[in-house]
């Protein structure tokens, strides 16, 4: 039977509940084993292919231990009957095959993923372990790392980073599922459980992640899957020792994910507790359940992070003096910056964004206006923005998620009279501890663009709020909820077309939409940076780029040649000297040196230009664009305090 034969995509489509939970179950011990191995090896200096592939027997088996008990409990159960899909299931089977087709055909790519993400497991692989690296962008360092152990086997043993993107795509598969679980779970009625599992997928942060390697839309997966597989009847064929130990190891990696998803995962836990209270202290009091459990939660969670930060760093998140701004000094101006960032993310893509953006000039001119006095709170409202095309690096939940949802509220309450109070009651106790959580996001994260950082948040948020909605007023399914879930679609499909970062349209149309202000050309260059190293795959360089250089291409499997960064704790280990190679940018020389370029080239004595990175002339982004030296004498190169870049202020330098 051919693989895209409408009898498969409708069978897909019909996936049982109790398949769902084992889908994700059966990821979530994908997940926590990556980050156990990749602890453990580290610690036997083993991180690389023979490691891994030792490590793989442990993973095989509890995989098939999972598969047992589905088999065993639900081999069973009648299959449901296979009914015509609606117009906004075959949507998400389109929004599937373009996110999967972007995946294919470009290489992966975005901007923090391969500044510092991807670098720094390449890096660790090199090594054989986990190392404080001391780079010049501090986010190799003192940044989370969930997703990055899931990213380690794939590269050490497949060799290639072509598939890293499912990781995110098959989350993304099973998110109608679980939101349809949660849903229930929560106590919604059927009409808005149906629009939501259909509705929240759409979010642009989700889509537009679903095929590359952002970290950002994974969050929505483990915090969907510690509600459902805590309290969804869907996931009773499991044992409780199971059903919860999966639970709180997916609250772990939500936690070790980012550090703004820590408020997320604590009130879930606590959410968890309440309502599973008996299963739960029958477990506590069972050693056998509790060791294990404890080791991989606190092995997968941000605290061996946090515990490396503070003995390198001196401080557990690994900037105490706020030198990236990205913590709140003013709560009440954080979350006004934040919703502002929501605001242009609304609008997305926007074809009047020249226009908007130049009023944000405007008003960020006039000392006197609002948005300036902002900008003096939280100087990340500089970064505010009406983009013209989708992008995922700065996408939150987009217009399904913040026009969408309140239409379908509004129609709700427009049709109240003729719709039957539900016989569910919403949980209220969930919907309050997922607004504080993101009432705490809001005002204590100053990061730029932050509404991608969210992502986690608003599934769930979404969710409860609708369970509270839902307890007074009734959604039904007329033509009015299918145009919403329609206009959501499309303009998801129209995002991913305009989306440069995983590029399907041919270059003669992004040529036209660059003159529109478009910006493939941009990321299409970024994504080749370094590749021009390739010819000299037997020779040591030494490095220093800024830290939004593209640096995942020094790196196998796209370079084989020794790279040392320097001023990092391998060029303390092998100090740069006599006559070699030197590869640097403008914006790397000035953060590591605090010099101008042609300062620095005096500096360091003869020298010539062997090649340097494409660049485009009408791309402002000469002064991050590498170049390679040939210098005569590497010794001359400027002494560093082999002290950090960050997060130490100059009077500890």
């Amino acid at each position: 039977m051919p693989f895209y034969s409408k009898r498969v995509v409708l069978r897909l489509a019909r996936l049982r509940p109790e398949t769902v939970v084992m889908a994700a179950a059966m990821f979530l011990v994908y997940a926590a084993w990556c980050s156990m191995t990749g602890w453990v090896l580290s610690a036997f200096g083993l991180l690389g292919p023979a490691g891994y592939g030792i490590a793989l027997l442990p993973l095989i088996a509890g995989l098939i231990v999972i598969s047992r008990f589905y088999s065993n409990s639900c081999a069973r159960v009648g299959s449901q009957g296979l009914r015509r899909l609606r117009v906004h299931e075959w949507m998400f089977f389109f929004v599937l095959f373009l996110v999967l087709t972007g995946a294919v055909l470009n290489e992966p790519f975005g901007w923090d993923a391969c500044a510092y993400r991807l670098p720094r497991v390449q890096r660790w692989l090199s090594e054989g372990r986990w190392t404080w690296l001391n780079s010049g962008d501090d986010r190799m360092d003192i940044s989370a790392l969930s997703f990055e152990w899931m990213i380690a086997p794939q590269l050490a043993l497949l060799k290639t980073d072509r598939l890293l993107f499912l990781n995110n795509f098959l989350p993304y598969l099973l998110m109608p599922g679980l939101c349809w679980l949660a849903c229930r779970v929560i106590g919604l009625a059927r009409g808005w459980g149906l629009f939501l599992s259909a509705l929240l997928p759409l979010g642009f942060c989700f889509v537009l992640q679903a095929g590359g390697i952002q970290n950002d839309g994974l969050a929505s997966f483990f915090g969907l899957s510690a509600v459902v597989l805590s309290r969804s009847k869907a996931a009773h064929w499991l044992p409780p020792s199971w059903r919860l130990g999966l639970a709180w190891i997916s609250l772990a990696l939500l936690s070790g994910l980012k550090l703004t998803n820590v408020p997320l995962a604590g009130v879930l836990g606590l959410w968890i507790l309440w309502r599973e209270f008996t299963p739960l202290s029958r477990l506590l009091l069972t050693v056998r359940w509790v060791f294990p459990v404890l080791v991989l939660a606190i092995t997968c969670s941000i605290l061996p992070i946090s515990l490396a930060n503070q003995l390198c760093a001196g401080n557990w998140s690994g900037d105490p003096f706020n030198r990236y701004r990205h913590k709140a000094t003013n709560p009440a101006g954080a979350i006004a910056a934040n919703l502002l960032f929501l605001l242009s993310d609304a609008v997305t893509p926007d074809p009047a964004s020249g226009r908007l953006n130049q009023w944000l000039e405007d008003r960020r001119a006039d000392p006197n206006s609002l948005l300036s006095k902002l900008s003096n709170l939280q100087p990340h409202l500089g970064y505010l923005r009406f983009p013209a095309f989708g992008y995922e690096g700065t996408s939150g939940p987009g217009s399904p998620l913040l026009i969408g949802l309140p239409l379908a509220m509004g129609l709700a309450y427009l049709r109240k009279r003729k719709t039957i109070r539900s016989r569910f009651q919403g949980d209220t106790g969930f919907l309050v501890l997922t607004g504080i959580a993101y009432l705490a996001f809001l005002s204590m994260v100053a990061v730029q663009l932050s509404q991608r950082h969210a992502a986690g948040y608003y599934p769930l948020v979404a969710i409860g709020v609708c369970g509270w909605v839902g307890t007074h007023l009734g959604l039904r399914p007329c033509w009015q909820t299918r145009m919403i879930l329609l206009g959501s679609s499309l303009a998801v499909l129209l995002s991913l077309f305009l989306s440069p970062v995983r590029v399907i349209c041919p270059v003669y149309l992004t040529d036209a939409l660059d003159a529109k202000g478009g910006s493939f050309r941009l990321h299409r260059e970024a994504a080749i940076e370094g590749a021009v190293l390739k010819d000299f795959q037997s020779r040591q360089i030494y490095y220093a780029l800024s830290w939004g250089a593209i640096a995942h291409r020094l790196w196998p499997p796209y370079h084989a040649g020794e790279m040392i960064e320097i001023g990092s704790a391998a060029a303390a280990r092998h100090p740069p000297g006599g006559k070699g190679l030197l590869f640097v940018s403008e914006a790397g020389i000035v953060s590591r040196f605090k010099m101008p370029m042609a300062k620095f080239l005096d500096t360091i004595g003869p020298h010539r230009v062997l090649v340097r990175d494409l660049v485009s002339a009408d791309v402002d982004r000469a002064d991050e664009t590498g170049t390679l030296y040939e210098v005569d004498d590497l010794s001359l190169v400027p002494a560093t305090n082999g002290g950090r870049i960050y997060p130490f202020d100059e009077d500890r330098r």
